[in-house]
């Protein structure tokens, strides 16, 4: 039998392992948050929008609904480039991710990816149209693990492959984004 203060120490200690569960359950989000959402403000003269979808593209890539996707692109196709940015994207690999980026019109290389613990240097480039928003296209990703090389490491290479999934992207981008009237354009990935 407890004594008076063990129950009140007893009693204390649950509430607060339940307090802490509550908290740790309103604060886990079981969707990815938003992605795609491009502010509503007008685009500069130099601006334009890019959109479009990456999925993978072989089912044993399949690394759960937390799976991170790291897009490397900046103006030159250099991967040690200092002025390399990244689009940082979340969702489930056997569904596609929407995304949706507002950028400087020109011309941009994309130099890198990773998707779960894959990653991979890549070459492909895409143009931002001035003023306008450009689907880029459905890109499908597959990562293949080579022989282990000389220093333990894996030798990794990506297959990639751009396709145009033009009407499921729209209806995403304009679900996102209902309120942006710019004009839309196709001007898919290039290899």
């Amino acid at each position: 039998m407890l004594i008076p203060n063990e129950q009140k120490i007893l009693r204390s200690i649950l509430f607060l392992l339940l307090v802490l569960l509550a908290a740790g359950c309103a604060t886990r989000n079981p969707n990815p948050p938003e992605q795609g959402i491009v502010s509503d403000a007008p685009l500069d003269q130099d601006e334009g929008i890019v959109f479009g979808t990456l999925s993978s593209g072989d089912s044993k890539d399949n690394t759960g609904p937390g799976t991170r996707y790291f897009i490397n692109y900046g103006p030159k196709p250099d991967a040690f480039n200092p002025e390399l940015k990244n689009w940082v994207l979340q969702g489930h690999t056997l569904y596609p991710v929407f995304f949706a980026q507002r950028l400087p019109a020109g011309e941009y290389h994309v130099s890198g990816l990773t998707v779960g613990n894959g990653n991979a240097y890549v070459r492909a480039r895409f143009t931002v149209a001035s003023n306008k928003a450009t689907y880029i296209g459905s890109l499908q990703v597959g990562f293949f693990r080579g022989e282990q090389g000389i220093f333990l490491g894996s030798n990794t290479r990506v297959g990639m492959r751009v396709t145009s999934e033009f009407d499921k992207a729209l209806q995403q981008y304009k679900q996102r984004n209902p309120r942006l009237p710019y004009e839309i354009t196709t001007n898919l990935m290039k290899f």
